[in-house]
């Protein structure tokens, strides 16, 4: 087994729900749609759920300053969620960073 981790982490939508809805209702107003396939054709597959975002890759040390500040609110549902720090940043190596 490879020891190796990803070095670029990417946060993906796997089940977009929004999607999904936008791609129905262009095919429920489409008045001419044919039985089978052929609504594949009136909304692209790959809009549905086709969006990507390259998170912040910390080291253990800035994980941990960003916890202990105030002001940085892309933390506040970790604090919610995680008691200490430690915990949230294994959590983050586990989801968002290792293969």
């Amino acid at each position: 087994m490879s020891r190796s981790y990803k070095k670029s982490p990417i946060n993906k939508d796997r089940n977009n729900k929004v999607g999904k809805r936008l791609a129905s209702r262009a095919v429920r107003r489409e008045s001419d749609v044919q039985n089978g396939r052929q609504f594949r054709k009136l909304y692209c597959s790959w809009d549905i759920s086709d969006w990507s975002f390259r998170g912040h890759s910390y080291t253990a040390e800035q994980f941990r300053k960003a916890w202990f500040d105030p002001d940085n609110r892309e933390f506040d549902r970790r604090r919610d969620s995680f008691n200490n720090w430690k915990t949230a940043y294994r959590c983050y190596l586990r989801g968002y960073k290792r293969k």
